[in-house]
């Protein structure tokens, strides 16, 4: 009789904190940090070439306007079931991976954007405190 109803009590306090997770890290991701001022490394001759082509014929401008939309375009996704709950933070942008990516981010965002496994490691203590909460939401109200 005690824990009538704990499944469902567990359910939504778990739910509650893989919420609050991702919504903490998806804003640490998307928080822009100050713009780099440098020159830019050139990794090829080719890219080089295309830089100065692009800037010539308009495609690109200097220096470069940022417009929030990386930021924007991060998102969370939460699937949960009686089993496990598991929540996802991402984006669709196809150059996140140059900008936010530990193992591909180009050499001159380095040290300027965090990537995201930066925001995993450097917050791994707030995620779990979320879930001690809840665990401990969850033990007072069958004790």
């Amino acid at each position: 009789k005690k824990f009538d109803g704990a499944g469902v009590v567990i359910d939504s306090e778990l739910g509650g904190a893989m919420k609050d997770t991702v919504e903490f890290a998806r804003d640490k991701i998307a928080k822009y940090l100050a713009p780099a001022r440098r020159a830019m490394i050139w990794k090829s001759t080719k890219q080089k070439r295309w830089f100065f082509w692009a800037l010539r014929t308009g495609k690109i401008s200097v220096p470069y306007r940022r417009t929030g939309t990386l930021g924007k375009s991060w998102t969370t996704e939460i699937n949960q079931t009686s089993q496990y709950v598991r929540g996802v933070v991402g984006t669709v942008k196809e150059y996140v991976p140059y900008v936010q990516d530990r193992a591909t981010q180009a050499a001159y965002h380095q040290g300027v954007w965090q990537t995201a496994q930066d925001v995993a490691e450097n917050y791994l203590t707030q995620f779990q405190g979320f879930f001690n909460e809840a665990v401990d939401r969850i033990k007072a109200k069958f004790s």
